[in-house]
């Protein structure tokens, strides 16, 4: 479920799309979740960083994602 660097926005719309099929979500779910680990900023959710907040932490936090997220 890749998409190519460089590719067109229909393509990464696309990858988006079947990321969101293959998991049972909105396209727009999928999107927003890219969004939020991007901006490092998750609405003061108590659980995260410091009130919410990320920071330059976000290869820390995708990498403890990908551990609960495989199980």
């Amino acid at each position: 479920m890749a998409c190519a660097r460089g590719r067109k926005d229909y393509a990464v719309f696309r990858a988006i799309v079947r990321v969101a099929e293959s998991v049972g979500v909105t396209p727009y779910n999928v999107d927003k979740v890219f969004w939020l680990i991007g901006s490092g900023y998750f609405y003061n959710d108590k659980h995260l960083g410091r009130e919410g907040r990320v920071g330059s932490r976000k290869k820390a936090f995708v990498k403890a994602a990908k551990q609960v997220l495989d199980g």
